[in-house]
């Protein structure tokens, strides 16, 4: 499977160890990686597409690095914005994949799947039944793990073809499937992850806070817990109505731009399908949030403090700190 075309299947502990083997140490990185890791991560705060500049090894450690940067950063928005970047580059080489490249991709990504052409009754058509041929199934299992809480109707297991454990499908819906399962795949391995130590990589965290900051004068990485636990949980599954309630309202009430807000609404996934709804949702959302005690009785998170004032204390520190 081309490193090329998905940088994110490499094992960015494998790869590392390889690069550091040859280069000696990460400090010694300083040269040609560290630019590439600095030009990705200003392509990301400028929302432009990235074009391959390295080898293929460094492209696969840079993406990982700017990504652990992000993190580390907490730039929960731009590292949003590097992953379906990421995301939608690898969307166009799947459409033009055939059905043996795209599951050498599945396998790669740890998905159970195989090929096996079956014919379904699908509708009836002027009094005679049309069947459908379906072309390669994934593990349930492995199925569920990635498409649970999807918004895509087409991919819920009650829209689905399940016979003996297995989930068949057809190549348009196995592609749709992939595309879906390409974030939560990142980030898993995103979490298993530890930043590496040193001055090149913390130079590269100051850079990342720093890009979150000119993008929108909002700290993300100053964002209470339970605010960071949200978007978190957007990006993998979906908000209720209270959640969304207490994100926006958050957001509104420290002064967040108001392009931020429908940038936030838009990476999370949370205007789509509704965008007329969220506008005027945007424009009406005015109240203060939830107190903790409003909050930890819905469930949503178990505060001890006011949401608001803890991100302006914390930002007060922090001018504090650097003056």
């Amino acid at each position: 499977m081309s490193l090329r075309k998905f940088p994110f299947l490499a094992n960015p502990r494998e790869l590392a160890a390889g690069l550091l083997q040859r280069a000696g140490a990460l400090e010694e990185m300083a040269g040609e990686l560290a630019e590439l890791c600095k030009a990705r991560l200003e392509a990301v705060a400028k929302g432009e597409e990235w074009r391959e500049r390295g080898s293929v090894e460094e492209e696969a450690i840079s993406f990982w690095l700017v990504l652990m940067a992000l993190r580390e950063g907490g730039s929960v928005r731009l590292l949003e914005r590097a992953i379906k970047a990421e995301v939608e580059k690898a969307r166009r080489h799947i459409e033009r994949a055939e059905l043996e490249e795209l599951i050498g991709l599945a396998r790669s990504m740890g998905i159970e799947v195989k090929a096996e052409a079956i014919e379904i009754p699908w509708t009836v058509q002027g009094g005679k039944v049309v069947r459908r041929r379906l072309n390669v199934a994934v593990r349930a299992a492995s199925y569920l793990s990635y498409v649970a809480g999807t918004r895509e109707a087409a991919l819920r297991l009650t829209n689905s073809f399940l016979l003996g454990g297995w989930v068949y499908m057809d190549l348009q819906l196995f592609r749709l499937f992939l595309a879906e399962a390409l974030p939560k795949y990142i980030l898993r391995g995103l979490r298993e992850i530890e930043a590496p130590e040193g001055r090149v990589f913390s130079e590269l965290v100051r850079k990342a806070s720093a890009a979150e900051a000119r993008a929108s004068g909002v700290r993300e990485e100053l964002f209470p817990r339970c605010i960071l636990d949200l978007m978190a949980k957007a990006r993998l599954s979906s908000l209720s109505g209270d959640e969304v309630f207490v994100l926006l309202s958050f957001l509104r009430a420290i002064g967040a731009p108001r392009g931020y807000l429908e940038e936030v609404l838009r990476e999370l996934g949370l205007a789509r399908g509704r965008e007329r709804l969220v506008a005027r949702a945007l424009e009406k959302v005015s109240a203060a949030p939830y107190t903790c005690e409003e909050l930890k009785r819905r469930g949503i998170c178990s505060c001890t403090e006011n949401l608001v004032s803890e991100y302006l204390k914390a930002r007060r520190r922090r001018g504090r700190e650097r003056s």
